[in-house]
């Protein structure tokens, strides 16, 4: 999908994806494995109502009934501080704001309570004071539930409100790793290119090159060795 791999591992829950098959990585999508994309205009389907969009991945691999996925993402609607939350789901995507609408993706990304979410640059098209809450919400629930997540920024103000800890990157080499306040008081290198942000846990030697990226984990044991991801 617009990448390959070059070389290297990318080993999740013991399990090396750059070696499974089509099959065995689409069991992951959309349940173990779940993605915020930057535009949320423009991922959702304009023709469907919202409630459905959000349940169809978890409903399409058969994780609960219809009625109870509903109950659920109305919960998650809930915890997104979302207006009208037992109402919003019946809307279409042009009818709600950009905020909303990345609250709502966040909600669909939460609803098969996957092991890990990539949020990719989710607030970027975002007004500054709609970006800041937008990120607060995302940062408490993923907290609350425990996920795990990777956050891709370029926003050195996202990295001081949503990481615990730095890696830097340049060239798809580490620089420097350090707790969050460290790094931005004094780092030791000040390289205007890659940040992997994540908190304690057993990542060894993060490595990627897709332009200039941000990496956010959060209380996942995962490990990505040397991976180049080529468009």
């Amino acid at each position: 999908t617009g990448c390959r791999f070059t070389s290297g591992s990318i080993n999740f829950n013991g399990k090396d994806l750059t070696k499974l098959s089509d099959k065995k990585k689409q069991q992951l999508w959309g349940t173990k494995l779940s993605y915020v994309a930057q535009s949320a205009a423009a991922a959702f389907n304009p023709a469907h109502r919202l409630i459905n969009q959000t349940i169809e991945s978890s409903l399409s691999h058969k994780l609960n009934i219809k009625e109870t996925l509903q109950k659920e993402a109305v919960q998650l609607y809930k915890e997104m501080q979302l207006p009208n939350p037992d109402e919003i789901g019946e809307r279409y995507p042009h009818q709600v704001s950009g905020g909303q609408l990345q609250r709502t993706m966040t909600a669909m990304a939460m609803s098969s309570k996957p092991d890990l979410i990539i949020f990719d640059e989710p607030t970027t098209a975002l007004d500054v004071t709609t970006q800041v809450n937008v990120l607060a919400t995302i940062r408490s629930i993923v907290k609350e539930h425990q996920t795990a997540a990777i956050y891709i920024t370029h926003d050195l103000a996202v990295v001081a409100q949503m990481a615990d800890r730095i890696q830097v990157l340049r060239y798809g080499n580490t620089v420097e790793v350090a707790k969050t306040s460290q790094m931005l008081k004094s780092p030791k290198e000040v390289i205007p290119f890659l940040f992997c942000l994540y908190p304690t846990t057993s990542i060894q030697g993060a490595m990627c090159e897709i332009y200039l990226v941000t990496l956010l984990f959060v209380s996942l044991p995962f490990e990505v060795k040397k991976v180049f991801l080529i468009k």
